[in-house]
């Protein structure tokens, strides 16, 4: 559903249970991008805020927060751009729904197809596995820790953290081949990766497991893409402190009437963006030491347009012409600079 196959490179990818990045109407069938979703909300509306001190009463798992009453009144909702009636979901095959007959059909002629199947990240549990098995097929079990092998005469499957391979060897219907593998279905998918292009030298399963390079390169690039991501996310939530205090200088002019008292209100958010550049500078220079250069100049751009803002912002406070304008401006760049980065950043964690 995240897209995150198609990302690392997988081409004809058959997305089971649909994708997030697409939404689709229930009236008419019309399906359309997530993206473009996005631009008609904000279209609609324009010029809408949440209140200052509106929060999240509770965040769940998927994401969705619960908002008070008044953060969303006057929120307005878009129809379907086909039909213009039917109210939009994500095109994903939620929970009591059915995978749509004709996904299921091609998913099990590949599997009838496919001369071998590795299976990562499933215990092979559930009645979907169950039911689209081939007769005949051998299941390997791949298991990360001792643990005894499943009962064949109950159920296929491996623990979450590891892998299962299925080949055309005639063994009786669900037999089960004692395959001990003791790393992650990560470490499986990489060491599988490297070795079919060449870049593992050496037997790549040793007797007692993956080869010790492998499992070496494996955790090297694993605290690498950690360290990395740690250092990305870290200057957006500092960047977001920032763009936060940017907005609320035009909450100044739209809430105090008076010259004075917004002259003073500027003064503050000065003060505090003073505090708030230091932080962000110090995230800028962890990524232009992780690297790589794509992303560290990013972040570069990013610490920039801040400084722009921030001067623009103090000229604000000395009134002087076309001032507001200006910072206005200046406030554009460094969303449009914070923007590129997170695009940056994300492509950047897709090589590794």
């Amino acid at each position: 559903m995240d897209g995150l196959q198609q990302l690392s490179g997988a081409r004809d990818v058959i997305e089971l249970h649909g994708s997030l990045s697409r939404m689709a109407c229930p009236a008419c069938g019309q399906g359309s991008a997530r993206a473009d979703l996005v631009h008609r909300l904000q279209e609609a509306n324009a010029g809408s805020r949440l209140p200052p001190n509106a929060t999240a009463a509770r965040v769940h798992p998927d994401g969705d927060v619960e908002l008070p009453e008044e953060a969303v009144r006057d929120f307005r909702v878009v129809a379907c751009a086909a039909c213009d009636d039917g109210m939009l979901k994500p095109d994903v095959v939620f929970f009591g729904e059915n995978v749509p007959p004709e996904r299921v059909a091609a998913c099990r002629r590949l599997v009838d197809e496919a001369a071998a199947l590795l299976v990562l990240g499933s215990t092979l549990t559930v009645m979907s596995w169950l039911r689209s098995r081939a007769p005949g097929g051998t299941v390997r079990y791949a298991s990360p820790d001792r643990r005894p092998k499943p009962d064949p005469r109950r159920s296929l499957g491996c623990p979450a953290g590891g892998a299962a391979a299925r080949g055309g060897a005639a063994r009786p219907r669900g037999a089960v081949a004692q395959l001990r593998m003791p790393c992650s279905a990560a470490a499986v998918s990489t060491g599988i990766a490297r070795r079919t292009f060449g870049t593992v030298t050496g037997p790549a399963l040793a007797p007692g497991g993956w080869s010790r390079q492998t499992q070496t390169a494996t955790r090297h690039w694993d605290r690498l893409r950690s360290s990395r991501r740690t250092a990305y996310l870290e200057l957006m939530e500092q960047a977001h402190v920032t763009g936060e205090l940017y907005w609320r200088v035009g909450d100044v002019y739209a809430q105090l009437p008076h010259a004075d008292d917004r002259l003073a209100r500027i003064e503050e958010l000065r003060t505090q963006l003073r505090d708030a550049f230091d932080p962000l500078m110090r995230c800028v220079r962890v990524i232009v030491l992780e690297g790589p250069e794509a992303p560290a100049q990013a972040a570069r751009a990013v610490l920039e347009a801040a400084s722009e803002a921030n001067s623009a912002l103090w000229r604000v406070s000395r009134n002087e012409p076309q001032a507001r304008e200006r910072f206005d401006e200046a406030h554009e760049r460094f969303r449009h600079r914070l923007e590129e980065f997170i695009t940056t950043a994300h492509a950047a964690l897709n090589t590794l």
